[in-house]
């Protein structure tokens, strides 16, 4: 049997790292002020709330079933 060029140990810290950066990546797309969004081949068009509509906005946590 051949033997892994890498450990497992390397392997999830790869993806760990990965997950961390996309997660912050994901973080600061929605946290943007920004309306047209364009990265890497993938736009996005948002509508952003602006004052008064902002401070009207509810937030509702749902229970996981």
């Amino acid at each position: 049997m051949a033997e892994m060029p890498v450990s497992e140990g390397f392997i999830i810290s790869m993806f760990g790292i990965f997950g961390g950066i996309l997660g912050g990546f994901l973080t600061f797309l929605l946290r943007s002020r920004c309306k047209n969004i364009k990265c890497c081949c993938i736009q996005c068009e948002r509508v952003v709330l602006e004052g008064q509509e902002l401070e009207n906005v509810s937030v509702e946590v749902r229970p996981v079933p």
